[in-house]
């Protein structure tokens, strides 16, 4: 998978990626010192514009973060440990680090790759729950997902 790399301060890399039309960035924050691990930090950027029903869009955009443990949220990258969500001028960023207690416990911080699969299963949550619109980049028209599918299967 292709992604966008970029040095946001001197200890932090930013990689952003593309996948079915939503945007998402992996964060790798090393302030190690000697014996100390860095974390990572993963957020799903979605446009207010992929959203095909207005009260869908409300819906999510007023979400509450996920503070602690529980119910698995489809959508949610970290699964059940959401402690990010941001409105932004038309759109909405939300997501979690890997960065807790049962993180240090376990000694399991997380990686590229990892994030990256959280990542996929969550916005295939979002295209499951709100068939979000994403842009087709053959002639930059705004489409459903399925229906992008659709176009790029020929017809029999």
């Amino acid at each position: 998978m292709n992604y966008k790399s970029e040095q946001i301060g001197y200890n932090t890399q930013s990689k952003r990626f593309q996948y079915k039309g939503v945007q998402f960035e992996v964060l790798e924050n090393n302030f190690r010192t000697e014996g100390e691990q860095g974390f990572f930090c993963l957020y799903v950027i979605v446009a207010d514009w992929q959203f095909t029903n207005t009260s869908d869009l409300y819906s999510f955009r007023d979400n509450k973060p996920h503070y602690q443990k529980g119910d698995p949220d489809p959508f949610d990258p970290c699964g059940q440990t959401q402690t990010f969500h941001q409105r932004l001028d038309g759109m909405t960023k939300y997501g979690c680090d890997y960065n807790h207690l049962w993180n240090q416990e376990s000694g399991d911080y997380g990686s590229v790759s990892q994030l990256v699969h959280d990542a996929e299963r969550s916005i295939d949550g979002l295209h499951e729950k709100y068939g979000l619109r994403v842009m087709n980049q053959k002639d930059g028209s705004i489409v459903t997902l399925r229906e992008l599918e659709m176009i790029k299967e020929p017809a029999e």
